[in-house]
């Protein structure tokens, strides 16, 4: 779980063996034709391939294929909902929590029409946040913005802010001993399907090489775009059950 306090950040980071930043990066100038085989990405490729990977989840929430942002001002603790562009003016705002549980109400609390066929009313049992789900967190008070993504096939919130092209670096003191692991990034989006967001990716980097992604690539990185804006790989309705 994901908590504000005071302009400070954490969020959980998912026990999975998965796929990187650099891993989807590659993989798109591979389809480019800028690196694969024996020739690796050079640094700047990877950093412009993270620039625009990030630019991408953006371009994704702010152009509303993922639906529609909910903008809100707590002024105390807040339990964030689906796709909320959270505001935070003041020290007075509390903890602000990612839901790990969504409860809906009636229709009218949802104004996006893409939520309305995903979970039909009545659906009053709780579930897990949507597949692809947003939220914002605008920070005033340290001018920080926070965003994460909910991957539903791993059931947890994924950032977007902090994505980097770390493979598991040791950060050491004056003595040389350990004091830290930064693990990898996991790009938001990724355990769908990592060929159609490299591909996705490339359509995006191949103006700045000069290059025409292939027939192929559009075709996969269109698949893995509809997939996700229409929902093919969710259920008509997710719900938690107890059994026993």
């Amino acid at each position: 779980m994901m908590q504000l306090i005071g302009g400070i950040y954490s969020c959980s980071t998912a026990k999975y063996r998965m796929t990187t930043c650099a891993d989807i990066i590659t993989l798109a100038l591979s389809k480019l034709g800028v690196a694969g085989g024996l020739k690796p990405p050079s640094q700047p490729d990877l950093d412009l391939g993270l620039t625009t990977l990030m630019s991408l989840y953006r371009q994704m929430i702010s152009s509303g294929k993922l639906g529609r942002a909910r903008p809100v001002s707590p002024t105390d603790d807040y339990s964030a909902r689906e796709n909320d562009r959270i505001f935070r003016t003041s020290d007075f705002t509390g903890t602000i929590q990612l839901p790990e549980i969504v409860t809906d109400t009636w229709h009218g609390e949802f104004d996006d029409d893409r939520f309305y066929d995903r979970y039909p009313a009545p659906c009053h049992a709780p579930r897990p946040p949507r597949d692809g789900a947003f939220v914002i967190i605008n920070d005033a008070v340290s001018g920080n913005t926070a965003e994460f993504i909910y991957e539903g096939y791993i059931n947890q919130w994924v950032s977007i802010h902090d994505l980097n092209l770390g493979n598991g670096q040791n950060v050491t003191d004056a003595q040389g001993d350990v004091i830290e692991v930064i693990p990898p990034s996991v790009p938001p989006l990724s355990f769908r399907d990592a060929n159609g967001l490299a591909a996705y990716l490339a359509t995006m980097l191949a103006d700045h090489y000069g290059e025409t992604p292939s027939a192929l690539t559009m075709r996969d990185a269109n698949a893995w775009q509809a997939a996700l804006i229409n929902g093919f790989g969710e259920p008509s309705v997710s719900i938690r059950t107890n059994f026993f």
